[in-house]
């Protein structure tokens, strides 16, 4: 120790106090003769408490440090090593190889030029910008962004995290909603195709890739061998205003085919159309509107089949019906025309109705079939109803016609007896 109070003797005038300071003015060196600086030390420094630097610090070399507390500006240009927490309050520029393993707090600017590495948690306050490969084995927060949303610009980039903690730098932008740029894909036969994935998507931009669940040799873009559940399928054109088409096979007797209904709110389910294993299809309308509606081409507009696939019904383009045998129910079938109390109309009063009219009473006019149609059913009644009174009428005549009868030949009798005694 002698011989170094000597040697800096020689260079330094100074004055010991009990706080042990130097003077206020000129450079003070130690392992060197020429210091540029207030303080310059060729060697290594160890300090066993805390270090604050007021202003900005540079390190050209490499750096081991458990616990640095930065107040101003840092360059480091060198490798640095943290064995515990960095904290920077101000600019901190990595430009060389960088090894974090305690918590880091960058209250300011981050620049990292060169490789880092964070092993435990990242909070940097202010902007984080990564020109080289940065690997992130904990969290990182970013304060300084309020709303990721809220990011425009091509220049903006989005840090996405790898399998391994790599973190790969892509560029987004904001339209409501991100849009992210898909992998290019080579052209013709895909061997190994590259996947990307973006916010609640997976997807391939490598139009000739089919995808394969259950099958190592899809032939289509999705091909699925295998059971497929989902709560709602939409088969047809993207670009299309209605989309739908589902053919199934079920492997036992008793799951129905197709079922479409729909469920509002807390209401119940509504079955509208089914067809059951067998293949019974039924509709259930509940709207005012028609239940099943046809727009026919130039064919017949309806044909059902029997069994044995013999034509039984048939509803030709210009309307015709065909068919073997129409059964017409109704609750109201005439035979009260033969009650006791029924009174008949008069043939007279039916004339003079006619006469009036053009029609029989009862039976809509030729202008009311042309406007409304004709309704089978009625129709049916009504002329039963008609033949039936037909029918009294005639019965009514029968009876007059012997009536007639029976006076002529007591007439014929009593002429025939006054002839004879006239003679």
């Amino acid at each position: 120790m002698k011989n170094l109070f000597i040697l800096v003797g020689t260079f330094f005038s100074f004055q010991l106090f009990s706080q042990n300071t130097f003077p206020t003015s000129g450079n003070t060196g130690i392992n060197t003769t020429s210091p540029t600086q207030a303080l310059q030390v060729n060697g290594n420094l160890q300090v066993d408490s805390s270090m604050t630097v007021q202003d900005s610090i540079k390190v050209q070399g490499r750096t081991r440090t458990f616990e640095l507390v930065v107040d101003g500006d840092s360059k480091f240009k060198g490798d640095v090593i943290m064995k515990q927490k960095l904290r920077v309050d101000g600019l901190a520029k990595l430009k060389g190889p960088t090894h974090i393993f305690g918590t880091t707090v960058l209250d300011s600017l981050l620049k990292v030029h060169g490789n880092a590495k964070f092993f435990s948690n990242a909070t940097v306050n202010g902007n984080f910008k990564v020109d080289a490969t940065t690997k992130l084995f904990g969290s990182v927060v970013m304060t300084g962004i309020s709303d990721i949303g809220s990011i425009s610009g091509s220049d903006e980039s989005f840090l996405l995290t790898g399998s391994d903690g790599t973190l790969y730098k892509t560029p987004i932008s904001t339209f409501g909603d991100f849009v992210y740029q898909p992998i290019a894909c080579p052209s013709g036969d895909v061997p190994h195709p590259m996947w990307s994935n973006g916010l609640n998507k997976l997807y391939v931009a490598c139009p000739p890739v089919l995808v394969g669940i259950g099958t190592p040799f899809p032939e289509h873009k999705l091909d699925v061998r295998g059971d497929i559940y989902s709560s709602k399928i939409e088969i047809g054109n993207f670009d299309a205003t209605h989309n739908g088409l589902i053919n199934g096979y079920v492997e036992n007797n008793t799951q129905p085919l197709f079922l479409l209904g729909k469920k509002i709110g807390g209401l119940d389910e509504l079955l509208i159309f089914s067809v059951s294993n067998t293949g019974e299809t039924t509709i259930n309308n509940s709207g005012s509107g028609s239940s099943l509606i046809i727009n026919n081409g130039a064919g017949n507009a309806f044909v059902v089949n029997n069994h044995s696939g013999y034509k039984i019904m048939q509803l030709e383009d210009n309307g015709t019906l065909q068919t073997r045998e129409v059964k017409v129910n109704t609750n109201d079938w005439p035979d009260y025309v033969f009650d006791e109390d029924y009174e008949l109309d008069s043939l007279q009063h039916i004339a003079n109705y006619i006469k009036e009219n053009g029609h029989l009473p009862g039976v809509p006019s030729a202008n009311e079939i042309e406007q409304d149609g004709l309704n089978i059913g009625d129709m049916q009644n009504t002329q039963m109803e008609m033949l039936e009174q037909i029918y009294l009428y005639l019965i009514e005549l029968n009876q007059r016609i012997t009536l007639l009868e029976q006076e002529k030949e007591l007439l014929i009798k009593e002429n025939q007896e006054l002839k004879e005694l006239s003679h």
